[in-house]
This record gives structure tokens, C-alpha cells and sequence, in this order.
């Protein structure tokens, strides 16, 4: 069975470049800005993994994130923030299973993606 992976991005360049590593890697790939994004739409798409953008640690910053994490049909699923946050780790101890700096390359993201899923 394909597993699917929800990408939450928003800069449309790096959508599209990790949208198609992971369809090229044989993903199942959803992605989307997070302007357009509900916790419904999440949960409609039953990803294995959601990869997504976490600009800064603050309330509307990391609010998906938690909204996820805190979600009785999502909590499980692990989040991988994408993130030039120069302190990954208070994002991973707010809300996320890992994070993954950006600029990234392709064999780290493809690894991240495997051990998460």
C-alpha cells in the first residue's frame, strides 16, 4: 500500500520540489498552502506523515501544529515541521515529532520521511 505524506507549506517552490521528490520516491503526496488547510481536510486525506511549515515558535506560529498533535484522529499521525527556525528543538518539544532545518537536501528529506513513516 502507498503511504501518503499531507505537505503544509508555504512558499509554493518548496511545495512543489518536495511534492515531487516524494511522488518521484513513490509517496502519496497532498499538498497544500497553509491558508487553505482545516483539521477536516487532514483528516479526509488520512496521510501516514504530514510535513509542515513552522515559521516561528508562537501562537500562530505552531497553532496547527498543536491543533494536530491535540486532534483524537490526527495525534498519532507524526508531524515533521519544516523550519529555518534557528532553535529546531523548542519546535520539536512545542509540538512536532521532528523537524527538519530548511535549506534541506533531497537524501535528508527522504530519510526523515522513511523513519517517520
Amino acid at each position: 500500500m502507498t503511504k501518503k505524506v499531507v505537505i503544509i507549506e508555504r512558499d509554493r517552490d518548496i511545495l512543489e520540489v518536495v511534492s515531487y521528490i516524494l511522488v518521484d520516491a513513490g509517496y502519496a503526496v497532498s499538498a497544500i498552502g497553509p491558508e487553505d488547510v482545516t483539521l477536516e481536510y487532514i483528516i479526509s486525506e488520512k496521510p501516514n506523515l504530514i510535513l509542515l511549515d513552522v515559521i516561528n515558535i508562537s501562537k500562530e506560529g505552531t497553532a496547527l501544529c498543536k491543533a494536530i498533535k491535540d486532534n483524537p484522529e490526527l495525534g498519532k499521525i507524526p508531524v515533521v515541521a519544516l523550519s529555518t527556525h534557528l532553535k529546531p528543538q523548542l519546535i520539536k518539544e512545542t509540538c512536532a515529532d521532528d523537524v527538519m532545518k530548511k535549506p534541506f537536501d533531497i537524501d535528508e528529506l527522504l530519510q526523515i520521511v522513511e523513519e517517520h513513516i
